[in-house]
């Protein structure tokens, strides 16, 4: 959560954890050896709208873009700053 920013500044500070967790190297070690995995996330933003009758509304708008960037590929971020 973040208080305060506007859907724009969110998504680009989400854009820019998305683009750290791709080029970040993970290791896994198993049977005494490393192996390195490549990880990614999807990310939902919403922004608090007046409209929204209680919290749970807020997290189903993020949920529902969560799902249309893993729709969309995944290892992306989507919200309504986006056009969607």
């Amino acid at each position: 959560m973040l208080r305060e920013t506007g859907v724009e500044i969110a998504t680009v500070l989400t854009e820019r954890m998305r683009r750290a967790v791709e080029d970040a190297p993970f290791k896994c070690k198993r049977s005494r050896r490393d192996y390195l995995v490549d990880v990614n996330i999807s990310v939902g933003v919403a922004e608090l709208e007046p409209h929204f009758e209680t919290p749970d509304k807020l997290l189903e708008e993020a949920d529902r873009f969560l799902y249309r960037a893993k729709n969309a590929g995944r290892n992306r971020v989507e919200s309504k700053a986006l056009g969607a």
